[in-house]
């Protein structure tokens, strides 16, 4: 049996300590170029990683079910099947063994060079970063300016609608003036036109939209 080396023992710990390096959304997307470059090699180390790992797997299971289909011959008096030589499978589990060291070795070496690639970059990403967070805080405004003048927009055309249906169908009932009309409630942090305040703004709070 191969006696693994320190730099095979060092991945190893590495990855069993740290789960998160073995996942494919270790590295962001998209958000700088060397970052992106990084991410596909790491995607693409763990694909070489997984390959070597379901190797070893399935060796495992295929010779663990040659040793059951022959324990069930013996038990049932039936021929036995021809199993793979203990030669063949100590070779074809060293070399997918080795593969798969050689591929936590590849992974954990990539690692180290992605986090000084990281700390090399992290003072231009962190003011890089500080800026798009200005033009997004910029954005987060404009929008809410654009949602506050939608709301208005919308509460005058509801208050018109309730002028026109109670002037039109309401024929008992006093005529109002326009200006002298509530319009229903506008939504929270809304300026309400001067004078429609208090009660008065309760006064058709019902009325459909």
């Amino acid at each position: 049996m191969e006696i693994p080396t320190d730099q095979q023992r060092r991945g190893e710990r590495l990855l069993r300590d740290n789960p998160a390096l073995a996942k494919s959304n270790w590295l962001p997307e998209g958000t700088f170029p060397e970052l992106t470059e990084l991410r596909e090699r790491h995607v693409k180390l763990l694909e070489d990683r997984a390959v070597a790992s379901r190797a070893c797997t399935s060796l495992r299971e295929k010779y663990e079910a040659e040793d059951e289909a022959q324990q069930r011959s013996f038990q049932n008096g039936g021929k036995a099947p021809r199993l793979t030589p203990e030669a063949e499978r100590a070779d074809a589990k060293r070399e997918a063994e080795s593969r798969l060291r050689a591929a936590n070795i590849a992974l954990a070496e990539f690692i180290d060079e992605a986090v000084v690639a990281i700390q090399a970059q992290e003072s231009a990403w962190i003011e890089l970063l500080k800026q798009r967070a200005v033009a997004a805080d910029e954005k987060v405004e404009e929008a809410k300016r654009l949602l506050d003048e939608a709301h208005r927009d919308r509460w005058a055309i509801k208050r018109v609608r309730m002028w026109v249906e109670r002037t039109s169908e309401n024929k008992q009932a006093r005529h109002v003036a326009y200006e002298q009309l509530a319009g229903p409630p506008p939504p929270r942090g809304i300026e309400l036109p001067t004078g429609m305040t208090g009660a008065a703004v309760e006064e058709y709070a019902g009325s459909p939209a």
